[in-house]
């Protein structure tokens, strides 16, 4: 009896959610994607920016590119330019945060020198905006010794704050409901001029539903 492969021509590829594929590829595999895509759809090139062997990459480039959730990935990341760019809301503010909440501020256009500057971690050398160096030389023991200094200045912290206030929407104007039913609202329209009463007739029509 001779079985015949079932025909798969018509039929649906399944579509995976980016979260799945996430899941169901190798960092590197994901890594190779992002590299495609940024350096205009050259496989070898991104093969090897993703970590596999110079004489292998241009073999895995190509079965790569023949894989549907690959495919699919790439196609995640050319639709969506955060993504591409590895940029986000929260990574944004996470940077903001650096720069509005750094604790080094009494630093701000001092002069320190290069072992205590060597000792700020990465997130304080974050909130650095522009650095000076100087050179002293000091006659110790009969030696001259230099010493390096630096000058640092911060970015400014206002203005990281208004950035996360934005991001964060903290600054959008508040709605606030002024709709009142005034047609239980006794008016004197005596007292009322013209222009007034034309105003008032307006909005109780608008009101009313007329």
């Amino acid at each position: 009896m001779i079985r015949t492969k079932k025909s798969t021509i018509g039929q649906e590829k399944p579509k995976h959610t980016y979260k799945d594929l996430k899941n169901i590829l190798t960092d590197k595999q994901k890594h190779f994607c992002h590299e495609y895509v940024k350096n205009g759809w050259n496989g070898s090139q991104a093969a090897l920016r993703a970590g596999y062997s110079k004489n292998t990459a241009g073999a895995i480039a190509c079965e790569n590119l023949k894989k549907l959730e690959i495919i699919q990935y790439i196609d995640y990341i050319k639709e969506d330019i955060e993504m591409l760019c590895n940029v986000s809301k929260s990574r944004q503010i996470a940077e903001f945060s650096k720069i509005a909440y750094s604790n080094i501020a009494d630093l701000h256009n001092t002069w320190i020198s290069l072992k205590d500057f060597d000792s700020l971690t990465s997130e304080q050398k974050a909130a650095i905006e522009t650095i000076e160096t100087k050179v002293e030389q000091n006659i110790v023991n009969k030696e001259v010794v230099e010493t390096k200094y630096i000058k640092i200045k911060l970015h400014n912290k206002i203005a990281a704050l208004e950035a996360i206030n934005k991001l964060m929407g903290y600054n959008e104007a508040k709605k606030i409901d002024v709709t009142a039913k005034v047609e239980n609202i006794p008016v004197n329209l005596a007292n009322l001029t013209d222009e007034e009463i034309r105003m008032y007739a307006k909005i109780n029509s608008k009101i009313k539903g007329e």
